[in-house]
């Protein structure tokens, strides 16, 4: 076990040396533990956001800059995400399926998609999921075993 690996708040962050059944896990190592360095930085970035969020409007009204951070938290779903699941959603949970066609990909749901020149590829990502769940696309990726013989 290595030195940083032996300190309690490192551990999860630098992996173990000793040997796994893993291929090429020597190898990963430096890419795993910079990736999950960025990972860290990355929602310590978001968490420090929020919080400046949270006071940058006016620090005397506090419950004012946790409204606003409201709204900035609530703001993440993406309406071009919802488009792509679709398809999955109305095959493998249909109730899901029609709940998330009916509130996120409502017409009032998708304004500011179509009326935005600059939301192009959401409006695709939107359009190939409808598409996709009303059977507008027939043709869908061919399974493994009618293509494994290809090559």
């Amino acid at each position: 076990m290595s030195l940083l690996a032996r300190i309690p708040l490192l551990r999860n962050i630098v992996p173990p040396r000793e040997h796994t059944h893993r291929y090429h896990d020597e190898q990963d190592r430096r890419a795993v533990i910079r990736a999950r360095l960025l990972a860290i930085a990355t929602v310590a970035a978001g968490i420090a956001y929020l919080i400046w969020l949270f006071f940058s409007l006016n620090p005397h009204h506090p419950w004012m800059g946790g409204a606003f951070l409201f709204a900035e938290v609530e703001r993440v779903e993406s309406s071009s995400f919802y488009g792509a699941a679709l398809p999955f959603l109305l095959l493998h949970a249909p109730a899901a399926g029609r709940s998330v066609r009916a509130s996120a990909l409502s017409t009032a749901a998708l304004q500011t998609v179509l009326t935005e020149p600059k939301r192009y590829f959401d409006a695709n990502w939107v359009w190939f999921g409808l598409a996709a769940a009303d059977g507008l696309i027939k043709t869908a990726t061919p399974a493994v075993d009618a293509i494994s013989n290809v090559y």
